[in-house]
């Protein structure tokens, strides 16, 4: 690699976390390039030093033609549906195969990111506790798995994100509700519905393909207290920093994590590594952690992604944008000063966006971490969201 490695995000989602992750590797010596849609924070705000346009109906193709103009030395996917598109190009394309081969690993990686009941298989390989998860491939296939794991369930998508493809289910009648509306082909009025309004155009995507989603059922383990995540950032299947968080807040219902606190949890810790070392992963990766009823920590998630705080240094060992562009990119950077001593964060703008006046945003014992470095960016995400500074 160059003096100035070269490293490409795609996104398909607006997502903050993505802006913040190219200035933190803009930063830090690195040349970002970035696949987006039009409207992304990122692109409006000028954070990339390339920009190529990123739409969901024809996403491998836009990947494609940003690889080969680009020429990155690394991929970053931001998202799920972003992760799914380089995967699926990689298996056509010997280029991005070997690309993706040193940004995110082999084909062990690939299976568990492309399967949730692969990913608790290769949990349950790696001794990693994780609850009970059964695959459900038709409707009769649902009351097998409510007899097995019993009621409430959980159901989940593949593929899916922030909630949208998770359902908690109380009765057998839910459970069978649920499963059609997560594994069946979408309506064009819902497909439509999700492009126009909401900018995502995947349900039209898999209209267009004409298959649903695979569904898994996973035991339900309790109602989340004392939720912990992870961010963490992998190298040639070894875990080189992480950064583990107890969630306090969250957005909304099943979404993205407002309000955190740096902890330490070494069973956390230690079961991310034994994932790492299984799948011999590269890239950042993050996990979501709960305790069972007898206290039993169990991995409820585990994100072959960046998370939404990898971009936040918090002192030495544990600036993970670092030690990617150290361990994964291999550019002599050290660990940046921490952003703040204050072991709590409210997390911009998700924080703002849940509760304005919260006592997080008021208190002098959290730290909001709001992007001042960037007024370009700040300016677009006030202007988006409706937000007074």
């Amino acid at each position: 690699m160059g003096n100035k490695p070269r490293t490409l995000l795609v996104a398909s989602r607006e997502w903050v976390s993505t802006a913040r992750l190219a200035l933190a590797l803009t930063a830090l010596g690195c040349e970002v390039g970035l696949v987006a849609p039009a409207r992304h924070p990122a692109v409006l705000a000028g954070l990339a030093l390339r920009v190529f346009r990123y739409h969901e109906l024809i996403a491998e193709r836009c990947l494609a033609d940003a690889i080969r103009s680009f020429a990155p030395d690394a991929l970053l996917a931001c998202d799920e549906h972003a992760l799914a598109a380089a995967l699926a190009l990689a298996g056509r394309d010997e280029t991005v195969s070997a690309l993706m081969r040193r940004s995110f690993g082999g084909e062990d990686a690939v299976l568990a990111a492309s399967s949730r009941l692969a990913m608790a298989q290769a949990a349950e390989a790696a001794h990693v506790s994780v609850p009970r998860t059964v695959a459900v491939k038709n409707a009769a296939s649902v009351e097998h798995a409510a007899e097995e794991l019993g009621l409430p369930l959980v159901l989940k998508a593949d593929e899916s994100f922030g909630g949208q493809g998770v359902r908690i289910v109380k009765t057998l009648e839910q459970a069978r509700t649920a499963w059609r509306r997560l594994h069946g082909t979408p309506t064009v009025l819902r497909a439509v519905k999700r492009g126009f309004v909401n900018r995502e155009w995947n349900l039209m995507r898999a209209r267009r393909a004409g298959m649903g989603r695979e569904v898994c059922a996973q035991q339900y383990v309790g109602e989340p207290t004392g939720e912990l995540t992870a961010a963490a950032v992998a190298a040639n299947g070894a875990l080189v920093a992480c950064t583990i968080f107890a969630v306090e807040h969250v957005q909304n219902s099943l979404a993205a994590s407002s309000v955190v606190r740096v902890v330490e949890n070494a069973e956390a810790v230690a079961m991310l590594r034994a994932m790492v070392e299984r799948l011999h992963l590269s890239g950042f990766v993050g996990g979501d952690f709960l305790p069972d009823a007898q206290g039993r920590l169990q991995m409820l998630e585990m994100n072959f992604r960046a998370t939404q705080l990898v971009h936040l240094p918090l002192g030495a060992g544990h600036d993970l944008c670092a030690a990617y562009v150290r361990e994964v990119l291999g550019l002599a950077v050290e660990d940046r000063p921490a952003a703040t001593m204050l072991d709590r964060i409210a997390v911009f703008p998700q924080e703002m966006l849940r509760d304005a006046s919260s006592e997080a945003l008021q208190s002098e014992r959290a730290f909001h971490d709001v992007p001042w470095e960037s007024p370009a960016l700040l300016h677009v995400l006030s202007k988006r969201y409706k937000l007074r500074l």
